[in-house]
């Protein structure tokens, strides 16, 4: 895809890449053989999906466009990555640049997939955290009684 008008969006996806794997080299062997994977696995697939969202945006009924997948991918990320955070095996400033291109290449993703989307997504967010608000009360409430 060189000289295509996403390259930019590309290379900001491999400077992720690059990024997650020199982080993972520096944490212990003996203890985070599974979040090293994870961060890995879950960034090397990131960037698939949106290389190819890029070349054909494919949609098949009742199946996640890869650029659904991407999102979802950088939704684990962040996760991870603050997993990491509260076990000390990324310090803050390293946690808060991965956080920026994270957010950066959503900002991508959301110029590709148009504001109708956006606003879509957003909506059922916002659902989603009406159910996990309603949930904990219900949790808090029960601890009460």
């Amino acid at each position: 895809m060189k000289n295509s008008p996403h390259e930019k969006f590309l290379k900001k996806t491999r400077d992720l890449v690059g990024a997650i794997y020199r982080l993972t080299a520096t944490f212990p062997e003996d203890d985070a053989s599974v979040m090293t994977g994870e961060l890995r696995d879950t960034v090397l697939n990131l960037e698939c999906r949106i290389e190819e969202a890029l070349r054909r945006n494919p949609t098949r009924r009742g199946h996640p466009t890869p650029i659904e997948v991407a999102q979802g991918k950088l939704m684990r990320l962040s996760s991870g990555l603050h997993l990491g955070k509260g076990i000390k095996y990324i310090d803050a400033k390293t946690y808060k640049d991965l956080i920026a291109k994270l957010e950066d290449i959503q900002g991508e993703i959301d110029r590709f997939i148009g504001p109708r989307a956006v606003a879509a997504r957003e909506r059922r967010w916002e659902r989603l955290l009406k159910i996990d608000a309603e949930i904990a009360a219900e949790v808090e409430a029960g601890k009460k009684n």
